[in-house]
């Protein structure tokens, strides 16, 4: 599994990702997943005053969209090394997804997740505290769903920050559909990636439709 947790070289390669000075990385306004994300976020932004970045990185997101209030939340060794160091004006929350309180989501009218779900070991443990606790929007944004049926997740190898192995979660569709009814949130928008069964989802409290 991936070790965001111990290993604290990543947050320099990401620091260094952000600053698209790793072959490949782009700044994220010049990513290819960008329009998705941009489109689903202006689909609610009317709607928004508050942010949480959940799993924030460099807090890029938070320096391009910087006319809302914006909190950046991530391991401590991220927050030091990577957002501060990239975005040093910005707020930062230190967060640890596998023991800490998920209470202060429910601040936030929008709640963001680029490619965090995805990194994580109990990808569905985290996702369902996630919903539990948000009150109003949030964008699943880049995550891959597949038909199965005998588990809520599994997971798949890729290369990548210092050509290390690491492993992506892929949640199942039915399972992911029964989530969202358990919590009362509905998709009121989805777009498809250019990767494979890769999706980004905009979902909202449908008491809040």
């Amino acid at each position: 599994m991936n070790n965001w947790v111990t290993d604290k070289t990543i947050a320099d390669e990401m620091l260094r990702g952000a600053k698209a000075e790793i072959p490949g990385f782009k700044k994220l306004e010049e990513s290819s997943h960008f329009p998705t994300l941009n489109e689903l976020f202006l689909h609610a932004a009317g709607d928004v005053e508050s942010i949480i970045d959940l799993g924030c990185g460099a807090g890029e997101f938070g320096r391009i969209y910087n006319f809302f209030d914006y909190t950046g939340v991530d391991l401590p060794h991220v927050i030091e090394q990577t957002a501060k160091k990239k975005n040093p004006h910005l707020n930062y929350v230190t967060f640890n997804a596998y023991e800490d309180d998920y209470t202060f989501l429910g601040n936030a009218d929008f709640i963001l997740m680029n490619a965090f779900i995805s990194e994580l070991a109990t990808a569905d443990e985290v996702l369902e505290k996630v919903l539990a606790f948000s009150s109003r929007y949030v964008l699943l944004h880049r995550q891959k769903i597949e038909h199965f049926e005998d588990a809520n997740v599994k997971y798949i190898e890729y290369a990548g920050y210092l050509n290390k192995r690491y492993t992506c979660a892929v949640f199942s569709a039915q399972y992911l559909e029964n989530l969202l009814e358990k919590y009362n949130f509905e998709i009121i928008k989805k777009q498809h990636s250019s990767t494979p069964e890769e999706v980004s989802l905009l979902i909202k409290k449908k008491e809040n439709l």
